[in-house]
């Protein structure tokens, strides 16, 4: 799923996609995806802080942004 989502950002003309190596950061979403089928990505949130930094505050603009494009995805995959 992964893959299909890349692929769906690389066609969207707003999206700037950056493909970055594997990391270990999953938390607990390595066990929800041994369950449903599922896919976890990084949203440019325009911050200098990492996730679980104290100071870190995200761009909030970045969220109905995502929220859209997400949306979409999900759309063309219940349309398969």
């Amino acid at each position: 799923m992964a893959k299909e989502l890349m692929n769906f950002f690389t066609a969207e003309e707003d999206v700037n996609l950056i493909d970055i190596l594997p990391a270990m950061t999953g938390e607990d979403f390595g066990f929800l995806l041994s369950k449903v089928p599922g896919v976890m990505f990084w949203l440019g949130i325009d911050t200098p802080y990492a996730l679980h930094h104290p100071k870190m505050s995200p761009n909030e603009a970045a969220l109905p942004f995502a929220v859209e494009n997400i949306g979409k995805f999900l759309k063309m995959k219940a349309n398969q």
